[in-house]
């Protein structure tokens, strides 16, 4: 299955509601394969609040799906991110 969501807090709201979140665990504890770029790499962390979109889907939940660890995900980082990153830490 393949997402091209480009919105951090769209694909959040589309997981929760599809209830597709417990099937992707349980798909990746049977040591499936999962990839994902940008929003689905940010999603597969602690918390979403490290991307740039804002929460216009009222999900007011940034929790990630927790799957890398204790660890939420930067995408695009670019050298002027740093302060960010520092200030989200």
């Amino acid at each position: 299955m393949v997402f091209f969501i480009k919105d951090f807090y769209k694909l959040l709201k589309e997981l929760q509601d599809s209830r597709f979140i417990s099937i992707l665990k349980k798909y990746i504890k049977r040591e499936g394969i999962f990839y994902g770029g940008s929003a689905g790499a940010i999603i597969l962390g602690v918390d979403i609040g490290t991307s740039d979109s804002k929460d216009e889907y009222e999900t007011k939940d940034n929790r990630g799906l927790k799957l890398v660890g204790k660890f939420s995900v930067f995408c695009h980082y670019k050298r002027e991110d740093d302060q960010k990153i520092v200030n989200y830490i």
